[in-house]
């Protein structure tokens, strides 16, 4: 079985991959696993780089052996696999494959968890009465009948489909949970969106992020959703301008919108006011215009733990980043196509709690010194810190600062050098730093040679 490397991070313990040089990063995960007897090369291209290869994982051919003989899951990656198959599993994967006979077998029709992984298949759910979770992962789904399939607790779909139809058979689910359509391909749901409000189980709901394609406008203040905890990606309602507008959301935890251009004194009272009401917001992505991100108040909301700004609608917006902006108990904070004033190092050093740190695709004001400086004392528990594609000219890193820095990775932030300062940081092991100026090549060789323990690359984690 063939598997495109851009799955395999998500496919990883599936059996033969298929390679190619587009996805470079794919190759380093190979090598780590390759070191650790669990890849073998089993053909080569003319060049001696890897062509296919076959994991070979004992732990996953246990754990799958023992899940099929339990009739706990049953994996089909042949079209004979399951029409041969004695097992009676609850639950079915199939990889890469034509679905339309599996799933039309009626054999099948006592399945609670249907997981499909690539193919173009016509899908009937009309007889899946028992079917609890469906995710299709890739492929094109030409037809969808959900049918009797309306006790879903959990839909995930990356695929394209017929949009007037899903809609239409969403508002009969009146048990689902969980609505992904992150990766879904669709030109337009604001005319759609609405019908799924009328679903008083829904706890997780995740939009297309990709903008201006998609317009997924925020729940109505009719909305009265008390189980609602994850709510990504909406755009900002002006009906919550309203007296009374807001939706009544009070369990939400995670929360993206996007914020429409043209600054108004009532969308940062009202956006304000929104905030003021999610006590228990622990992930926030706020995405727009800049005149409106940096007035919005976050330094009360003491349980948010992960941010993102992101502005680049109006990356020309000048930001200036001061105490009041952020939270203070940040642990991840994510800084995209920001227009900074001035070094935001002096401001985010002092979040205290703050472990991930990523600035990206951001400009400093070119007629300032334009370099970061990272003082005596500041990012105490910084684990991880990310520069991407930033104009910068120079790094200063005073002694003690990030005492608890482990990974550091720059990344087309020319004609920035690296600075000699980045050997003394104890507590350093991954350092990741790409640039087009030969003397700046010459100096991270130097580090390397300075610093042996220091890698290139992270290994992964399990």
């Amino acid at each position: 079985m063939r598997i495109g490397l851009d799955r395999l991070n998500e496919l990883g313990g599936f059996l033969l991959f298929l390679f190619s040089p587009r996805y470079k990063h794919v190759y380093i995960l190979i090598e780590y696993l390759w070191h650790r007897s669990m890849v073998q090369v089993v053909e080569s291209n003319s060049d001696g780089s890897v062509k296919y290869c076959q994991v070979h994982d004992i732990l996953r051919v246990f754990a799958v052996r023992e899940a099929e003989e339990n009739n706990f899951l049953k994996v089909c990656s042949k079209p004979d696999d399951w029409k041969y198959s004695k097992a009676q599993a609850h639950r079915l994967a199939i990889h890469y494959v034509d679905a339309a006979e599996l799933i039309l077998n009626t054999r099948s029709t006592h399945v609670r968890s249907l997981l499909l992984f690539g193919g173009s298949s016509v899908l009937d759910y009309s007889k899946y009465s028992v079917l609890r979770v469906l995710c299709c992962m890739e492929g094109e789904v030409k037809h969808v009948n959900f049918g009797g399939a309306r006790h879903l607790r959990y839909l995930q779909l990356n695929t394209r489909i017929d949009r007037d139809q899903f809609w239409e058979r969403v508002k009969s689910m009146n048990y689902l949970e969980t609505l992904d359509l992150q990766e879904s391909m669709y030109d337009d749901v604001s005319k759609h969106i609405c019908s799924i409000w009328g679903i008083k189980t829904l706890r997780h709901v995740l939009f297309p992020t990709t903008y201006p394609a998609f317009s997924t406008p925020g729940p109505p203040a009719s909305v009265d959703h008390m189980n609602l905890q994850t709510l990504n990606i909406v755009t900002y309602n002006k009906l919550w301008e309203e007296q009374s507008g807001l939706p009544n959301i009070p369990q939400l935890r995670e929360l993206g919108i996007l914020i429409s251009s043209g600054e108004s004194q009532k969308k940062v009272e009202t956006l304000t006011r929104l905030l003021q009401m999610l006590n228990h917001l622990i992930c926030l992505k706020m995405t727009g215009d800049a005149h409106v991100l940096k007035k919005v108040v976050l330094q009360s909301h003491k349980n948010l733990k992960f941010l993102t700004l992101d502005c680049f609608l109006h990356r020309d917006n000048t930001i200036v980043l001061d105490d009041g902006l952020l939270p203070p108990y940040l642990l991840e904070l994510h800084l995209k196509c920001l227009n900074f004033e001035s070094d935001p190092m002096p401001v985010l050093e002092k979040l205290v709690s703050l472990k991930i740190l990523s600035v990206t695709r951001s400009t400093i004001r070119k007629d300032k010194d334009v370099r970061i400086r990272c003082s005596n004392g500041g990012f105490k528990q910084l684990e991880e810190l990310y520069l991407l594609g930033i104009n910068l000219e120079k790094w200063e890193i005073q002694m003690g600062a990030m005492p608890m820095i482990k990974c550091v990775r720059v990344d087309h932030c020319d004609p920035l050098p690296p600075p000699a300062e980045i050997t003394h940081l104890p507590s350093l092991r991954y350092l990741y730093w790409h640039s087009r100026i030969m003397e700046n090549r010459v100096s991270i060789s130097e580090i390397f040679k300075q610093r042996p323990d220091l890698k290139s690359h992270r290994e992964p984690s399990y």
